[in-house]
Protein backbone atom coordinates (compact mmCIF):
# COMPACT_ATOMS: atom_id res chain seq x y z
CA UNK A 1 0.00 0.00 0.00
CA UNK A 2 2.91 2.13 0.78
CA UNK A 3 4.74 1.52 -1.88
CA UNK A 4 2.37 2.27 -4.38
CA UNK A 5 1.47 5.18 -2.76
CA UNK A 6 5.08 6.12 -3.56
CA UNK A 7 4.49 5.54 -6.70
CA UNK A 8 1.90 7.71 -7.23
CA UNK A 9 3.13 10.33 -5.45
CA UNK A 10 6.37 10.74 -7.21
CA UNK A 11 4.90 10.17 -10.39
CA UNK A 12 2.69 13.10 -10.51
CA UNK A 13 5.65 15.84 -10.08
CA UNK A 14 8.56 16.93 -12.21
CA UNK A 15 11.75 15.16 -11.10
CA UNK A 16 13.56 17.72 -11.43
CA UNK A 17 11.60 19.61 -9.17
CA UNK A 18 12.66 19.59 -6.13
CA UNK A 19 9.99 20.92 -3.61
CA UNK A 20 6.89 20.18 -6.17
CA UNK A 21 6.87 16.41 -4.64
CA UNK A 22 5.77 17.83 -1.29
CA UNK A 23 2.36 19.06 -3.27
CA UNK A 24 1.31 15.74 -4.10
CA UNK A 25 1.09 14.69 -0.12
CA UNK A 26 -1.91 14.67 1.89
CA UNK A 27 -2.53 18.32 4.01
CA UNK A 28 -2.20 16.64 7.21
CA UNK A 29 1.22 15.82 6.81
CA UNK A 30 2.77 18.30 4.80
CA UNK A 31 4.25 20.11 7.90
CA UNK A 32 5.87 16.78 9.30
CA UNK A 33 9.66 17.67 10.26
CA UNK A 34 10.03 14.05 8.00
CA UNK A 35 8.59 16.20 4.89
CA UNK A 36 10.42 19.37 5.67
CA UNK A 37 13.80 17.65 6.00
CA UNK A 38 13.65 15.15 2.88
CA UNK A 39 15.67 16.27 0.27
CA UNK A 40 13.47 14.92 -1.98
CA UNK A 41 10.77 12.40 -2.55
CA UNK A 42 12.75 9.26 -2.40
CA UNK A 43 14.71 9.61 0.87
CA UNK A 44 11.18 10.50 2.37
CA UNK A 45 9.45 7.28 1.35
CA UNK A 46 12.80 5.27 2.04
CA UNK A 47 12.46 7.17 5.55
CA UNK A 48 9.14 5.90 6.16
CA UNK A 49 9.47 2.81 5.07
CA UNK A 50 12.32 2.24 7.56
CA UNK A 51 10.12 3.82 10.28
CA UNK A 52 7.64 1.44 9.31
CA UNK A 53 9.75 -1.52 9.75
CA UNK A 54 11.22 -0.28 13.17
CA UNK A 55 7.48 0.15 15.01
CA UNK A 56 7.33 -3.46 14.14
CA UNK A 57 9.66 -4.08 16.58
CA UNK A 58 9.17 -1.24 19.27
CA UNK A 59 7.27 -2.29 22.48
CA UNK A 60 4.93 0.19 23.25
CA UNK A 61 5.20 1.20 27.57
CA UNK A 62 1.90 0.94 29.26
CA UNK A 63 0.56 4.06 30.96
CA UNK A 64 -0.65 4.13 34.36
CA UNK A 65 -4.04 2.91 34.02
CA UNK A 66 -2.53 -0.56 32.65
CA UNK A 67 -3.10 -3.22 35.03
CA UNK A 68 -1.15 -6.82 36.36
CA UNK A 69 -1.31 -8.82 33.35
CA UNK A 70 -0.59 -5.53 30.81
CA UNK A 71 2.76 -4.65 32.86
CA UNK A 72 3.55 -8.54 33.02
CA UNK A 73 3.69 -8.66 29.24
CA UNK A 74 5.38 -5.53 28.60
CA UNK A 75 8.35 -6.80 31.18
CA UNK A 76 7.96 -10.09 29.84
CA UNK A 77 8.96 -8.69 26.28
CA UNK A 78 11.29 -6.33 26.99
CA UNK A 79 13.25 -8.33 28.57
CA UNK A 80 12.73 -10.72 25.64
CA UNK A 81 14.41 -7.95 23.72
CA UNK A 82 17.01 -7.37 26.04
CA UNK A 83 18.33 -9.47 28.03
CA UNK A 84 20.88 -8.00 30.06
CA UNK A 85 18.11 -5.63 32.05
CA UNK A 86 18.09 -6.77 35.65
CA UNK A 87 14.42 -6.18 37.14
CA UNK A 88 14.39 -4.18 39.97
CA UNK A 89 14.10 -6.25 43.17
CA UNK A 90 11.67 -6.48 46.13
CA UNK A 91 13.79 -5.34 48.74
CA UNK A 92 11.22 -7.02 51.57
CA UNK A 93 11.21 -10.53 49.77
CA UNK A 94 14.11 -12.45 51.35
CA UNK A 95 14.05 -14.98 48.10
CA UNK A 96 14.15 -12.32 45.43
CA UNK A 97 16.93 -10.36 47.53
CA UNK A 98 19.12 -13.80 47.76
CA UNK A 99 18.90 -14.22 44.18
CA UNK A 100 19.83 -10.65 43.22
CA UNK A 101 22.32 -10.65 45.74
CA UNK A 102 23.76 -13.72 43.07
CA UNK A 103 23.04 -12.35 40.50
CA UNK A 104 25.51 -9.33 41.39
CA UNK A 105 27.78 -11.84 42.32
CA UNK A 106 27.58 -12.90 45.98
CA UNK A 107 28.85 -16.29 46.24
CA UNK A 108 26.47 -19.10 47.11
CA UNK A 109 28.06 -19.42 50.83
CA UNK A 110 29.85 -17.63 52.85
CA UNK A 111 32.39 -19.33 53.38
CA UNK A 112 33.08 -19.46 49.42
CA UNK A 113 34.73 -15.43 49.67
CA UNK A 114 38.07 -15.61 49.22
CA UNK A 115 40.31 -13.49 51.34
CA UNK A 116 42.33 -11.11 49.88
CA UNK A 117 46.26 -11.47 50.69
CA UNK A 118 47.27 -8.73 53.12
CA UNK A 119 50.76 -7.24 53.52
CA UNK A 120 52.07 -5.36 56.60
CA UNK A 121 54.91 -2.66 57.03
CA UNK A 122 57.67 -3.65 59.13
CA UNK A 123 56.77 -3.35 63.11
CA UNK A 124 53.14 -4.04 62.04
CA UNK A 125 50.75 -6.67 62.96
CA UNK A 126 48.17 -7.72 60.94
CA UNK A 127 45.11 -9.08 62.83
CA UNK A 128 44.22 -12.24 60.08
CA UNK A 129 41.13 -12.89 62.18
CA UNK A 130 39.75 -9.82 60.53
CA UNK A 131 39.07 -11.44 56.84
CA UNK A 132 37.34 -14.50 58.01
CA UNK A 133 34.86 -12.94 60.19
CA UNK A 134 34.52 -10.31 58.07
CA UNK A 135 32.45 -12.87 55.67
CA UNK A 136 29.30 -13.13 57.39
CA UNK A 137 29.11 -9.54 57.47
CA UNK A 138 29.85 -9.61 53.80
CA UNK A 139 27.33 -12.27 52.99
CA UNK A 140 24.65 -10.97 54.58
CA UNK A 141 24.72 -7.51 53.03
CA UNK A 142 25.16 -9.32 49.44
CA UNK A 143 28.61 -8.09 48.64
CA UNK A 144 30.51 -9.35 45.94
CA UNK A 145 33.74 -11.29 45.93
CA UNK A 146 35.47 -7.90 44.77
CA UNK A 147 33.17 -5.91 46.72
CA UNK A 148 34.56 -8.19 49.88
CA UNK A 149 38.32 -7.72 48.90
CA UNK A 150 37.90 -3.64 48.14
CA UNK A 151 36.07 -3.64 51.98
CA UNK A 152 39.19 -5.79 53.55
CA UNK A 153 41.85 -4.23 51.46
CA UNK A 154 40.59 -1.05 52.59
CA UNK A 155 39.76 -1.66 56.71
CA UNK A 156 42.95 -2.99 56.56
CA UNK A 157 45.07 0.21 55.21
CA UNK A 158 42.94 2.21 57.89
CA UNK A 159 43.83 -0.30 60.71
CA UNK A 160 47.78 -0.02 59.01
CA UNK A 161 47.52 3.55 59.12
CA UNK A 162 46.31 3.60 62.78
CA UNK A 163 48.88 1.37 64.16
CA UNK A 164 52.08 3.26 62.03
CA UNK A 165 50.90 6.12 64.08
CA UNK A 166 50.52 4.30 67.15
CA UNK A 167 54.12 3.32 66.47
CA UNK A 168 56.01 6.28 65.84
CA UNK A 169 54.45 7.83 68.82
CA UNK A 170 55.54 4.93 71.33
CA UNK A 171 59.29 4.71 69.18
CA UNK A 172 59.34 8.67 70.08
CA UNK A 173 57.88 8.31 73.78
CA UNK A 174 60.27 5.53 74.62
CA UNK A 175 63.24 7.84 73.22
CA UNK A 176 62.54 10.51 75.11
CA UNK A 177 62.50 8.10 78.32
CA UNK A 178 65.58 7.31 77.43
CA UNK A 179 67.04 10.70 77.41
CA UNK A 180 65.49 11.03 80.15
CA UNK A 181 66.28 8.29 82.13
CA UNK A 182 70.28 8.83 80.67
CA UNK A 183 72.40 5.72 82.43
CA UNK A 184 69.31 4.52 84.57
CA UNK A 185 66.97 3.72 81.36
CA UNK A 186 67.79 -0.05 81.33
CA UNK A 187 67.71 0.02 84.82
CA UNK A 188 64.69 1.68 85.16
CA UNK A 189 62.95 -0.77 82.53
CA UNK A 190 63.92 -3.86 84.20
CA UNK A 191 62.21 -2.21 87.68
CA UNK A 192 58.64 -1.57 85.78
CA UNK A 193 59.21 -5.13 84.14
CA UNK A 194 59.73 -6.76 87.16
CA UNK A 195 56.52 -5.25 88.87
CA UNK A 196 54.49 -5.93 85.31
CA UNK A 197 54.94 -9.73 85.83
CA UNK A 198 54.52 -9.74 89.18
CA UNK A 199 51.01 -7.99 89.75
CA UNK A 200 50.21 -6.41 85.83
CA UNK A 201 51.41 -9.48 83.98
CA UNK A 202 46.80 -10.29 82.92
CA UNK A 203 47.09 -6.41 81.77
CA UNK A 204 50.54 -5.97 80.19
CA UNK A 205 51.95 -8.58 77.93
CA UNK A 206 55.42 -6.91 77.38
CA UNK A 207 56.85 -3.97 79.27
CA UNK A 208 58.54 -3.06 75.81
CA UNK A 209 55.33 -2.31 74.11
CA UNK A 210 53.69 -1.13 77.10
CA UNK A 211 54.69 2.73 76.18
CA UNK A 212 56.32 5.42 77.80
CA UNK A 213 53.48 6.53 80.60
CA UNK A 214 53.01 2.80 81.98
CA UNK A 215 56.78 2.20 81.85
CA UNK A 216 57.65 5.60 84.19
CA UNK A 217 54.50 4.36 86.17
CA UNK A 218 55.93 1.16 86.65
CA UNK A 219 59.17 2.50 87.69
CA UNK A 220 57.24 4.53 90.06
CA UNK A 221 55.99 1.77 92.25
CA UNK A 222 59.22 -0.07 91.97
CA UNK A 223 60.61 2.97 93.59
CA UNK A 224 57.91 3.70 95.90
CA UNK A 225 58.69 -0.21 97.16
CA UNK A 226 62.10 1.01 97.89
CA UNK A 227 61.50 4.45 99.69
CA UNK A 228 59.09 2.34 102.06
CA UNK A 229 61.66 -0.58 103.00
CA UNK A 230 59.82 -3.02 101.51
CA UNK A 231 62.95 -5.32 101.57
CA UNK A 232 61.34 -8.71 99.94
CA UNK A 233 59.93 -6.33 97.37
CA UNK A 234 63.02 -4.45 96.73
CA UNK A 235 64.93 -7.26 95.93
CA UNK A 236 62.27 -8.26 93.41
CA UNK A 237 61.46 -5.59 91.63
CA UNK A 238 64.47 -3.05 91.89
CA UNK A 239 67.43 -5.16 93.26
CA UNK A 240 70.23 -3.60 94.55
CA UNK A 241 71.74 -1.47 92.18
CA UNK A 242 70.35 2.46 92.09
CA UNK A 243 71.37 4.32 88.88
CA UNK A 244 70.16 7.91 88.79
CA UNK A 245 68.17 9.27 86.14
CA UNK A 246 69.93 12.50 84.69
CA UNK A 247 67.24 15.04 86.71
CA UNK A 248 68.31 13.09 89.89
CA UNK A 249 71.57 13.42 89.60
CA UNK A 250 72.23 17.37 88.27
CA UNK A 251 70.13 17.72 91.55
CA UNK A 252 72.51 16.52 93.82
CA UNK A 253 75.47 17.55 91.30
CA UNK A 254 74.27 20.77 91.99
CA UNK A 255 73.74 20.31 96.13
CA UNK A 256 77.48 19.48 96.27
CA UNK A 257 78.60 22.03 94.27
CA UNK A 258 76.38 24.64 95.95
CA UNK A 259 78.20 23.79 99.16
CA UNK A 260 81.00 25.34 100.13
CA UNK A 261 81.50 23.81 103.25
CA UNK A 262 81.34 19.95 101.83
CA UNK A 263 84.13 17.65 101.28
CA UNK A 264 84.62 18.07 97.80
CA UNK A 265 85.66 21.36 98.37
CA UNK A 266 87.83 21.32 101.55
CA UNK A 267 91.01 19.60 100.39
CA UNK A 268 92.38 18.47 103.38
CA UNK A 269 88.83 16.61 104.08
CA UNK A 270 89.73 12.82 104.67
CA UNK A 271 86.85 12.22 102.44
CA UNK A 272 87.77 14.54 99.76
CA UNK A 273 89.08 12.16 97.44
CA UNK A 274 85.46 10.05 97.89
CA UNK A 275 84.00 13.41 97.35
CA UNK A 276 85.63 14.01 94.06
CA UNK A 277 84.68 10.70 92.65
CA UNK A 278 81.31 11.34 93.74
CA UNK A 279 81.28 14.40 91.40
CA UNK A 280 82.71 12.66 88.63
CA UNK A 281 80.47 9.74 88.61
CA UNK A 282 76.84 12.58 88.99
CA UNK A 283 78.48 14.34 86.03
CA UNK A 284 78.46 11.20 83.94
CA UNK A 285 75.35 10.42 84.64
CA UNK A 286 73.55 14.26 84.77
CA UNK A 287 74.82 14.72 81.32
CA UNK A 288 75.35 11.32 79.60
CA UNK A 289 76.06 12.80 75.98
CA UNK A 290 78.63 15.34 77.45
CA UNK A 291 82.42 14.84 76.64
CA UNK A 292 83.03 15.42 80.17
CA UNK A 293 86.74 16.24 81.24
CA UNK A 294 87.09 13.99 84.70
CA UNK A 295 90.48 14.94 85.00
CA UNK A 296 89.92 19.08 85.54
CA UNK A 297 86.90 18.04 87.97
CA UNK A 298 89.36 15.85 89.54
CA UNK A 299 91.70 18.60 89.62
Amino acid sequence: MMFHMKQKYCAEFDEDDATAWKNTLPDAIKDWDEVKNAKDGESFWNQMSNMRSMMGQSIRIPTEDAGADALKEFDERLMSKVPSLMRKPDFEDDAVMASFYQQMGRPEEKDKYVAPELKAPEGIVLDETLAGNFKDIAFKNGLSQKQYEGVVKDYTASSVGVAEGQLEAHQQGMKELSTEWGAAFEQNLGRAEAVRSKYFGDVVEDINLAGAPIVKAFNSIAEKFGKEGSSNLIEETIGRSNVLAPAEAKERLNEILSNKDHAYWVAQDPSHKDAVDKVVSLTKLAHPNMNTDTEKLRA
